[in-house]
C-alpha cells in the first residue's frame, strides 16, 4: 500500500460510547494498530493522490450480545462520508463486501492545520438502522481528525490482532 501515511482519530459519539461502556458485555476488539482509548478510535491509514484515506487498522466496540455494535472495519473516507464495511447487508455477487456510508464528513476549516484536517460528522442517510433508529438520519456526531504523520512510511498491510 503506498500513499501519505495517517492517522484517523474519532469519538464516534459520547452518549453512544457512555451506553456501550456501561453495558456489563461491552468488548472491545481491534487489529492492524487500531486502537480505542479514553473513548478515542485511532485507525492508522494512508492518503492516496486522490486524496482518499483509507484505514489499514480497524476497531469493533460491542454490546448487548452484539446486538449494538460500531464495527469500523475497511473504513476510508471519500466521497464526503466515512464508508465501513455493512455490517448487516449479504455480500454481493463475487464474494465482495457490501459497504455503506456511517456517518457524513464536512471540512471544518476553523480547526484544521497543515498536518491536521478536522470533520464534522452526522449521522448518513440509512446508517440509523445500525443503531436501532435510537439517531436519525443527519444527527451530529463526533468531530472527525486526520491526522498527517510527516515523514514516515506507509503502513504495510499486515494485521495483528491487539485486544
Amino acid at each position: 500500500m503506498s500513499g501519505q501515511a495517517c492517522v484517523i482519530e474519532w469519538g464516534v459519539r459520547d452518549t453512544l460510547l457512555g451506553y456501550l461502556q456501561r453495558a456489563d458485555d461491552f468488548t472491545v476488539e481491534t487489529g492492524g494498530g487500531g486502537t480505542f482509548a479514553d473513548g478515542l478510535v485511532r485507525l492508522p491509514a494512508t492518503r492516496d493522490a486522490q486524496g482518499v484515506v483509507a484505514a489499514t487498522g480497524w476497531v469493533r466496540l460491542r454490546a448487548h450480545g452484539g446486538a449494538l455494535a460500531v464495527d469500523l472495519v475497511d473504513v476510508s473516507i471519500q466521497d464526503g462520508a466515512l464508508w465501513i464495511t455493512d455490517p448487516i447487508a449479504d455480500p454481493i455477487a463475487g464474494g465482495e463486501l457490501a459497504r455503506m456510508r456511517l456517518v457524513t464528513v464536512e471540512p471544518d476549516a476553523s480547526t484544521t492545520s497543515e498536518n491536521v484536517e478536522t470533520y464534522t460528522t452526522a449521522l448518513a442517510p440509512g446508517a440509523d438502522v445500525l443503531f436501532l433508529y435510537n439517531y436519525p438520519s443527519g444527527a451530529a456526531f463526533a468531530p472527525l481528525r486526520v491526522v498527517a504523520v510527516p515523514d514516515a512510511p506507509a503502513p504495510d498491510d499486515s494485521i495483528s490482532d491487539r485486544s
